[in-house]
């Protein structure tokens, strides 16, 4: 449980859920599309709607991946059940897109700076 818990931590699942719903709206606006049609109050609407906590959310990510990444690199290295799952899920399933798993937990990380730009 512990190691799952580091692997996966509850950041990550609030930043999946927040991310849905975000993704949810996007959609919407896009299906409903006008020629003066804007997404910029989409952007501030997500952010004041999770009250700076979703960047806060981010930061804790953030900060605590060199603890996950170390998790990761040591099962990886001494468990091969482990190490093979993930390799088959990488090769196998259709949503990790071929990516390690270390490349799908890095993508938060990279994901604030970009919005951060768009803003």
């Amino acid at each position: 449980k512990k190691t799952h818990s580091i692997l996966f931590p509850h950041q990550l699942i609030r930043l999946v859920y927040q991310h849905s719903m975000f993704l949810g709206r996007l959609e919407e606006r896009l299906h409903n599309w006008h020629h003066v049609q804007k997404i910029g109050d989409l952007f501030s609407g997500f952010k004041e709607e999770t009250k700076g906590g979703l960047f806060k959310v981010y930061l804790s990510y953030i900060t605590h991946f060199p603890l996950l990444f170390e998790k990761l690199s040591k099962m990886s290295s001494t468990n091969e059940r482990f190490r093979q799952y993930i390799q088959r899920c990488r090769q196998e399933e259709p949503a990790c897109q071929r990516l390690s798993l270390l490349s799908l937990l890095y993508n938060p990380i990279q994901r604030l700076p970009q919005y951060l730009m768009l803003l």
